[in-house]
């Protein structure tokens, strides 16, 4: 078992697949996914206005941990992920992606993009 809440690259991979999948499916588009490779993942999506972003973040989550809850040691259904969802008309794209965190911290390294 891996340690807690730690995301690997065999992590990584599995949530971009699952992330893609679940975009896929509610007409939306993962732009990119980067990690710090130990406990955050941070997502770029591309989000129809047509689904509440409120709902795709949920659906992540809960597919996300559904996906890794064999691999990662005390992950709990609906606690894989943590994203926050903007509504603007039609299709969205955050792509600047030298954004500061909540805290003002730089997201920039040593995220990678996986």
């Amino acid at each position: 078992m891996l340690a807690k809440k730690m995301v690997t690259k065999e992590v990584a991979l599995i949530l971009k697949d699952t992330f893609i999948e679940v975009m896929k499916n509610n007409d939306g588009e993962l732009v990119e996914m980067r990690t710090d490779l130990k406990d955050t993942v941070l997502l770029f999506l591309k989000l129809n206005r047509k689904h509440a972003p409120a709902t795709i973040i949920s659906t992540l989550k809960s597919a996300s941990s559904r996906r890794i809850k064999n691999l990662v040691e005390g992950v709990e259904r609906g606690n894989g992920v943590y994203g926050t969802a903007y509504w603007g008309s039609g299709y969205d794209i955050f792509s600047d992606f030298s954004i500061k965190g909540i805290y003002g911290e730089d997201l920039g390294p040593p995220f990678k993009t996986i």
